[in-house]
This record gives C-alpha cells, structure tokens and sequence, in this order.
C-alpha cells in the first residue's frame, strides 16, 4: 500500500473514532545533500531543501553552491512508498531516487540534457555552505565616481535601460566605453555563475582613466521592456541608445567612444559600429565570427568532449541538433517548425520524456534563438572601419578561438579594415578565467573572475586608440 493510500485510510476512520487526525509529516521533510560525479574528476554538490505541511503538500527548492545557484525551484516533488521524484522543469532536470528503510538515504540518479548520473542524498541538518572565493571583486569606497543612470531607447517604446557609469576622479572629459554583455538574461555586472565579469572589468578600467557604462539589459533587473520577446537586433537597438546616450555625457569626450562585447555582446558590438561611424574602436571578448547555427554545432562539440562524452553519442546529439536548427531556419511558422521539431525528436529519441521536449522545442523557437541560429557576424563585420581588437581565449569551448578569430579578421579586412589586431590567451576559457579543460563546469569553481594579464592587455590596447583621437 502506497502512503498516500494508508494516510487516506486513516482519515476515514477519524470521525468514526471521534478524533482529529492531523496529517503525518513526511519523511522527505528536511535537508538532502549529495555529489554529482562529473566527468573530468569533477563532483558538484546539490542541496535540496524539502518543506511541507505533510506528504500531499510538498516543495523543494535547490542549491549547488559551487555553481553559486541558490533557490532554485522544484516544480514537481512527490513520495509514493519509498519511490522519489523531484522535476526542475525551469533546468529540465530530473530526480528520482529510493527512501532507505531508515529514511535517511535517498538513492537514485540525476538526469539533464540527456545524461542520467549517480545522485545519492542523505539527510542532514546542516548541509554545506560554501562560498565561492571571488577575489578580484570590488568592494566600496571606489577610488572613482559612479552613477546610476536611465537610458529610454527612442527606437523601443517602453524600453529604458538602467544601467551604472563609473567615471574617474578629476577633471573630465573622459575617454568611455560601453559594455555590452553575453546571451541570456544579464544584468549589468554580467553575473555568470557568481563571478561578476562586468564589474570587474568596469573596475579595472576606470581606475585606469577610462569611463564604463554598462547596463541591465532590457527587461533585467531596474531595466524595463520584455526580454523574452527580444532579439539580437533588439538588443543591438538598445546598444545604440546607450552609445548614443554616453556621447551626450557633459564628462564625456564623445570622440572617443569605445564599446567591448562579450560572447553575444561581440555579435551586437559590430552592428553598432557598422551603424555608428564615429564609434572610436571595438573590442571582442569570445565574438563569434561564424553563422550562430554552426557555432551551436561547434559549441556542442567541443563541449561534450571535454566532459567526456562517448563519441557515438555526440555524433547522435549533433546529428538531431542540426537538424532542430535546419527546421528553426527554414520554418518561419513557429507553429509548423514546432510540428516537424516534434516528430524530428521523437524519431531520433524515442525514449525522451515529453517534458524535454516542449523544454527543448520552447527554447529553439524563441525570438532571440531563432534570430540567431540564422545570423552571419561577417555581413556587420566587413562594414566597421574603426579600430578592432578580437581576443580569445585557446581553451574556449563556447566560442572556439581557433575557429572564429581568423573569421572575424577576414570580414573585417575583406571590408577594408586595416586595423585590426587578434590575439589568444593560453589557457584561457570563455570567461577569460585560467583554468583546466575550459569546460563551463569549471567556470564557478574558479576563483579568477577575469586573467589580470588579459585585462591589462586590453587595458594597454584602449590606451593607444585613446591617444590617436
């Protein structure tokens, strides 16, 4: 007999006894910890937090402190005799697992994005804190000013970016520069997994004389609009009002404008200059320099080799993948690429729940995906004529360093750009952190936001356009 079926036997019996029955507490109430064995030696620890008045009313929330992920909601928790599942259907990650006899062991597995791993929990009352040291991080008093502002984008009704410029001490004007974050919701610390790259970044270059602005993007954090619905252009028009906005500045030499992209931000930085003749230089932090559905490919690749993954199944996930891609490009019906997404999938990989599916499908088939998966970089690429530094790092895994920097140099010089320098970091990953395999994995667990040698290259490289304008 499952609980569920014992406890609603009892409560039948309640009236005729004469008594009032009160729901026993479950047995999952309380805190689980355990480690997730990843490839690489890696292990990453999980912390579930199990709340409820009794075994129908449950909810979990989740941390893996490693990765400075706190909170994150179960949408799904549930005992059914000594049978556990846990949905995360916000990650598309999955629990399921065995209550011990003594109730103080949940044994089962971790499955997400098409892996099932070994996860055994045990309960405990004091579960572990860990704290990512993040030591180039900076704390107030700044050595310089800074300054909310409000930027409304005269191109997006209802949007207005609120974002920070930090300034030096002194007198001005000052030579700027904006920063324009990587895909995904971030905010204007460009907070990836605990590490505030943006922040330390903007720190490091004002105490060098140079002014940053950097912002939430549009619909993150004090900004407004509708991120969901935004694309790559979108955030390009966003860009453009911050730029626009920095040259207005009373302490700002607008001659001397400068924008640094990151990931993404490197696809958005070129569009503003292709537009904005009298931006003063670009710099490419990871740009891409490939059409955004090879890049996936590429991406996806180089991933699932550094994680160890056997060569049959990255042939498989690739082989589906592109495919998926194909459909998103070709479709422009999201209802009919939804269609042929479904039964694309569900042919390749019979055995996917239909929850992975709708996650996956939901992803594919958004603005901002399908306006990348179809964009080429070259096109903007080949129209800037300023001054252009693309730097990667060689354990990329995100964006190949290898692969995408001599793209970009060649656009940029196919369209008569002769000033363009490129260089890669050894041993750097995406996030310009040293590091071992450059897997993403590594990213939190490394306590260097930002290579000091990297920042003060690019530093270097700003100072000398700064000198010529």
């Amino acid at each position: 007999m499952s609980l569920f079926c014992l406890l609603v036997g009892l409560l039948a019996l309640a009236p005729a006894l004469g008594v009032t029955q009160t729901p026993s507490p479950s047995p999952l109430i309380g805190n689980w910890e355990g480690q997730i064995a990843l490839p690489n030696n890696l292990k990453l620890t999980v912390i579930l937090h199990i709340t409820g008045d009794n075994a129908q009313q449950l909810a979990a929330k989740m941390d893996v402190p490693q990765q400075a992920a706190y909170g994150i909601a179960a949408s799904h928790v549930a005992l059914q005799g000594t049978n556990v599942e846990v949905d995360f259907d916000i990650i598309h990650a999955h629990f399921t697992g065995t209550l011990s006899s003594d109730r103080k062991q949940i044994v089962g597995h971790w499955q997400q994005a098409g892996a099932t791993l070994p996860l055994t929990l045990n309960k405990t009352d004091k579960p572990s804190s860990v704290t990512p040291k993040r030591p180039q991080e900076p704390t107030p008093p700044y050595p310089y000013v800074v300054r909310d502002v409000s930027i409304p984008n005269p191109n997006a009704p209802g949007v207005t970016l609120s974002g920070t410029l930090t300034l030096p001490k002194g007198k001005g004007p000052f030579p700027p520069v904006l920063l324009i974050a990587g895909s995904g919701p971030n905010d204007r610390d460009e907070n990836v997994l605990g590490h505030k790259i943006f922040l330390v970044l903007g720190d490091y270059l004002t105490r060098h004389h140079i002014a940053v602005l950097r912002c939430d993007k549009r619909g993150v954090g004090k900004s407004t609009g509708d991120f969901a619905t935004a694309t790559l252009q979108d955030f390009a028009s966003d860009a453009m009002a911050a730029a626009q906005f920095l040259m207005q500045q009373p302490d700002i030499n607008p001659k001397q404008v400068g924008l640094i992209g990151h990931s993404e931000g490197g696809l958005v930085a070129p569009i503003v200059a292709s537009q904005m003749p009298n931006i003063a230089y670009v710099v490419l932090l990871a740009g891409p320099g490939m059409k955004g559905a090879d890049l996936l490919a590429l991406q996806e690749e180089r991933i699932a080799e550094a994680q160890g993954l056997p060569a049959e199944q990255i042939h498989k996930m690739l082989e589906i993948n592109k495919r998926l891609y194909q459909i998103v490009q070709e479709e422009k019906d999201p209802q009919k690429a939804e269609a042929l997404m479904q039964a694309a999938i569900q042919k390749a990989q019979p055995k996917a729940t239909q929850k992975d599916i709708d996650g996956t499908i939901a992803f594919l088939n958004t603005p901002w995906m399908r306006s990348f998966l179809a964009y080429d970089p070259t096109e903007a690429l080949r129209k800037v004529h300023c001054p252009v530094l693309a730097v990667g790092g060689s354990k990329d895994l995100q964006v190949p360093a290898k692969e995408n920097l001599p793209l970009i140099k060649q656009a940029l010089q196919q369209g008569g750009n002769r000033h363009v320098t490129t260089k890669v970091f050894p041993g750097l990953n995406h996030l310009f952190q040293p590091c071992q395999t450059g897997s993403p994995l590594e990213y939190a667990q490394i306590e260097t936001t930002f290579d000091p040698k990297a920042l003060a290259y690019i530093t270097r490289w700003i100072q000398r356009q700064i000198e010529t304008k």
